[in-house]
């Protein structure tokens, strides 16, 4: 399922950091998407997306999902091209 998600972090350098990314894959526990920024297993993302009910934890009437979101593998493939698996944390609720 390809949905758009908007993906924040903070890098090394304590640089805050905002990217719009589509996913590659998406389940009621977390998320593969493509990413340009460079992160590493173990980095804590905050990502927003448009989540079906069906695949939210806790669904509410908000039609946007946000959560913080745990970096569990990273896949480079041809081109450079970064495939990063995250499992979501738990849902936050300021909307």
């Amino acid at each position: 399922m390809a949905l758009p998600v908007k993906v924040a972090g903070t890098d090394c350098h304590k640089g805050q950091w905002t990217e719009l990314a589509a996913t590659v894959n998406v389940s009621s526990g977390g998320v593969a998407l493509r990413l340009s920024k460079k992160v590493m297993i173990g980095d804590v993302l905050f990502v927003e997306l448009a989540l079906p009910a069906r695949l939210q934890k806790n669904p509410d009437t908000s039609e946007t999902y946000k959560t913080y979101a745990l970096v569990r593998y990273i896949e480079i493939q041809k081109g450079g091209l970064q495939i990063v698996r995250l499992k979501f944390l738990r849902r936050n609720r300021m909307h």
